[in-house]
């Protein structure tokens, strides 16, 4: 029983199939990049260790073994607490497969030609090779009952037996349209580097890959890594260095791909990162159902926003695509995409970044939204529905509640994005100073600004849409410590009024309705 690590320089070591490479709560046993001299001969016995939730799992077999996916994942039928899991796909218990009521399959492949998943056909005859992924329905170990839909999870170590992977793997079997997605696995015992694997690729994206992270809100969700920052979204732990054991997807950039995995991409620290100089600034939005949050649980969905002067606002391929969740899904929607990570240049007064959140399943929510770096711009929550701005706070945190009710306009998917506003002094309404009325208006209606009883100075204004499309401006001097804008006609919606006097400048969200 290996518990840390195996490194093998040279010679062959034979096995008799009495190795095995242990894995628990602690950490899993790695096979450290192996020796161009040295080699194993004899059957491996790899675990993983898989905490006790109900949730789907990227599981890629380190090993290839000759005995069935019967004879390993589920452990031959038999019910060792601790040991296996159930695979279902059968109301009678055939072909390998343990009997539910609904006979719905819980082990899948993914055709990256047609990019579809299926259930596979048997377990009991069905082999595992090493680095084919799957997605696996992890109940437990298999102790667990199956007449329910919600039994309560156990701790488990899945264990698979046969020829231990080394050396080079290279994969072609890629989709060769441009942004489709490839469900890739790790064929090693040991964490690789995707960023050195993806950089040594032919025509797969080198930026960004896709996790499914179990801990993310109820049945597990993905997490997007970018790889140039090694973070990840939704507040995940996942990095760029894809597990033993574990597949993600790659998108592809179109043509003919291929990648190689190397016993020189193998890792064992999660510390290093490509880019030297980080972005200027970052938001990091996630979205927790509000009793998650205060249960200190994962998020339900999450998004990344980096800036900095070499980004552009257009969506390019170092932005990410959203991957679909089960549950909460919230993404970032520019240009008629919707993205997980997107980079954008730094933000201007009157910017905003549309947010699109759906499938809502409670109805109290709170979003977290953690801000570095100095953008020199104040950064707002607009909620189109409340007609109401949420300041961000500066290098901090900010939390947002709201509440949905299903079947009206509060689950509106484009209800919340964020706002950039420069304001000062008194003219900063949000700080309560000066006084707008009314908001919201009608259409057509005028609009007064009250400016605390300052006089005698040239009031400029300008109305801008959300996205920031200038609308109309003009100019007024204060009377009696006023100004009174007419209104054009508009559409209902949401506008930034802003007015510049003396040196200063308040922007306000106006509300048409």
């Amino acid at each position: 029983n290996v518990f840390g690590s195996l490194t093998l320089t040279d010679g062959v070591l034979t096995t008799g199939g009495h190795l095995t490479l242990k894995s628990n709560s602690s950490g899993t046993a790695i096979v450290n990049p192996v020796g161009s001299t040295a080699s194993v001969s004899g059957n491996v016995t790899t675990e993983q260790y898989v905490p006790a939730k109900r949730a789907y799992r990227f599981i890629s077999p380190t090993v290839t073994t000759t005995t069935s996916i019967y004879a390993n994942w589920q452990e031959s039928g038999s019910s060792v607490a601790g040991f296996g899991t159930h695979i279902a796909g059968s109301t009678t218990g055939a072909n390998g497969f343990d009997q539910t009521l609904t006979g719905n399959a819980s082990l899948f492949t993914f055709n990256n030609s047609n990019q579809t998943w299926s259930g596979i056909a048997n377990t009991n005859s069905t082999t595992l090779t090493a680095g084919t992924p799957y997605r696996l329905m992890v109940r437990g170990d298999r102790t667990v009952s199956l007449a329910t839909n919600t039994p309560t999870p156990t701790n488990t170590v899945i264990r698979a037996t046969g020829t231990l992977f080394t050396g080079s793997k290279t994969v072609t079997d890629f989709n060769t349209t441009n942004g489709n997605t490839n469900f890739v696995g790790n064929p090693y015992q040991a964490p690789v580097d995707m960023g050195t694997v993806l950089n040594n690729s032919t025509n797969l994206s080198k930026t960004t890959l896709y996790i499914w992270d179990p801990k993310l809100s109820t049945r597990g969700g993905y997490t997007t890594v970018d790889i140039s920052n090694n973070t990840a979204t939704g507040g995940s732990a996942a990095r760029k260095f894809l597990q033993p054991g574990q597949g993600c997807f790659i998108v592809s950039s179109g043509g003919s791909a291929s990648l190689t995995f190397t016993e020189a991409s193998k890792s064992t620290t999660l510390t290093s990162t490509w880019r030297a100089t980080p972005p200027m600034g970052m938001y990091d939005v996630l979205l927790y159902q509000s009793d998650s949050l205060n249960a200190k649980a994962m998020p339900a969905d999450g998004v990344l926003i980096y800036f900095d002067t070499i980004f552009s606002n257009d969506v390019k391929d170092e932005d990410a695509t959203k991957f679909k969740n089960l549950d909460e899904n919230m993404g970032i929607a520019n240009q008629g995409k919707l993205l997980s990570i997107e980079k954008r240049n730094i933000p201007q007064n009157g910017d905003s970044i549309h947010l699109n959140i759906t499938q809502y399943r409670d109805s109290k929510y709170t979003f977290v939204v953690s801000h570095t770096g100095d953008l020199n711009i104040e950064g707002y929550i607009l909620d189109k529905y409340l007609n109401s701005l949420t300041p961000l706070n500066n290098n901090g945190k900010t939390e947002h509640s709201f509440t949905v009710t299903t079947g009206t306009e509060t689950t509106n998917a484009d209800r919340f994005c964020l706002v950039f506003l420069n304001s000062s002094s008194c003219f900063d309404l949000s700080r309560g100073n000066c006084q707008i009325s009314p908001n919201p208006i009608i259409a057509g209606n005028e609009v007064k600004i009250n400016l605390n009883g300052a006089n005698n100075f040239t009031v400029e204004f300008e109305l801008y849409s959300v996205t920031g499309s200038l609308i109309f401006k003009g100019s007024q001097k204060a009377n009696e410590g006023e100004i009174s804008v007419q209104m054009p006609e508009l559409p209902a919606g949401v506008y930034s009024l802003r007015a510049t006097a003396n040196g200063k400048q308040f922007s306000q969200i106006l509300q048409v309705r």
